[in-house]
C-alpha cells in the first residue's frame, strides 16, 4: 500500500494550523516581563485593600493572611505625613490593616498611579508611583494623593514589597 502525498491545500492548512498553535503556545508560556508582574501585584494589592464597607474582624483577618503574598516578612513602611510613623514587620501591617477594615474607616478605595520603574533587575526593584487613597473615615468623606517610593525584592514568583516610603502628600 502506497501513501499519497499531502495535497498543496492540506500542506498548507497543516502550517497555517502549525503557526497557530504555536504562537498561541508561545503567548500563554513566554514568561511576563518584570514590570507587567509587579504592575500587576500592584493592581491586585490595591483591589485587596479596598473595601465598601467595614467588615467583621474574622473576615478582615482572613483578608490580612492574603498581605504574606504582597510584603516581605520585614517589610518596613516609613510615613512623613500627616504625622511621622515607622511601620515595621508584616504582623505590624495585618494589624493596622484589620483595625482600618474595623474600626476606623466605612469603606476605602486604593489605587497606584503613575509606576515608573527607577530601579530594576532580575530580582530587586525601585518604583516610584502617586497613591490614591479614597474612602470614608469618621463620618467624613476623604481624598489623598501621596506620593511614595517602594523597593521590591522578587521570591519565588511574587514580587514583594521590602519598604515602602511616603515621599511627600500632595496637595
Amino acid at each position: 500500500m502506497t501513501q499519497k502525498p499531502f495535497s498543496l491545500k492540506q500542506q498548507k492548512e497543516f502550517w497555517i494550523l502549525l503557526v497557530f498553535f504555536l504562537c498561541i503556545a508561545c503567548y500563554f508560556l513566554w514568561p511576563a516581563s518584570a514590570e507587567s508582574m509587579i504592575r500587576k501585584q500592584l493592581k491586585a494589592l490595591a483591589s485587596l485593600c479596598s473595601f465598601t464597607q467595614k467588615s467583621g474582624i474574622i473576615q478582615a483577618s482572613l483578608a490580612s493572611e492574603q498581605l504574606d503574598h504582597f510584603f516581605t516578612g520585614n517589610v518596613s513602611v516609613v510615613l512623613k505625613s500627616p504625622y511621622l510613623m515607622t511601620i515595621t514587620g508584616i504582623g505590624d501591617i495585618k494589624s493596622k490593616f484589620i483595625l482600618a477594615h474595623t474600626k476606623f474607616l466605612e469603606n476605602l478605595t486604593i489605587d497606584f498611579r503613575d509606576i515608573q520603574f527607577s530601579s530594576l533587575s532580575s530580582n530587586s526593584a525601585v518604583v516610584s508611583c502617586t497613591l490614591e487613597l479614597a474612602g470614608v473615615g469618621s463620618g467624613e468623606n476623604f481624598k489623598e494623593f501621596q506620593e511614595a517610593e517602594l523597593q521590591l525584592q522578587q521570591i519565588d514568583q511574587y514580587w514583594k514589597i521590602s519598604h515602602i516610603k511616603q515621599v511627600k502628600a500632595i496637595e
